[in-house]
């Protein structure tokens, strides 16, 4: 009985840490994204907004749209989809503005 104990107690210890880690590695990855959407939202705001500008800003959201189903805590899903939709937004605009 005490062999089964240690081993669920160090299964489940094991897994206490993978979850700390998981946490650890998205929430560190959920801060990467919206650093790099912030910046492609600056950069969407900017008045010499080009071809390459677009492109890069498009990259950007593809990727923050295709992290977002990784994720697993829902505040960092919440403000990666809001920060997402803001650069959606703002290259929309642009795109507009060119157009026109």
């Amino acid at each position: 009985m005490a062999m089964l104990r240690i081993v669920i107690t160090g299964t489940s210890h094991k897994a206490i840490q993978v979850r700390r880690l998981r946490r650890k590695t998205d929430g560190n990855l959920a801060n990467i994204i919206l650093r790099e959407l912030a910046f492609d939202i600056e950069l969407a705001a900017g008045n010499d907004f080009d071809f390459a500008d677009h492109a890069t800003s498009e990259q950007a959201y593809a990727v923050a749209m295709k992290f977002l189903t990784t994720l697993a805590d829902p505040a960092d899903v919440a403000a990666l989809h809001q920060k997402a939709s803001q650069l959606r937004k703002a290259i929309d605009e642009r795109v507009q503005t060119k157009s026109a």
